[in-house]
């Protein structure tokens, strides 16, 4: 027995456009303690205040690129 709008296709249900899949709906959200209250309700973040310093992630060493390729 099938939900009302769902196909069926040689025994499977097909889903597209007009018949999502049911796990293409769901969302991923990252929790911490903190993001809300006791009452469920969203606090709200001082963008300002956080302290977002910028790191150096990579370093290229050129001298050693234009050494090998002069070889």
């Amino acid at each position: 027995m099938l939900a009302t709008g769902m196909k069926q296709h040689n025994g499977k249900i097909r889903y597209g456009l007009d018949n999502p899949q049911p796990l293409s709906q769901l969302r991923t959200e990252l929790v911490w303690d903190g993001k809300y209250d006791e009452y469920g309700s969203r606090r709200t973040v001082d963008i300002a205040g956080c302290a977002m310093p910028l790191q150096k992630i990579e370093t290229i060493d050129d001298t050693s690129i234009t050494v090998a390729v002069k070889v």
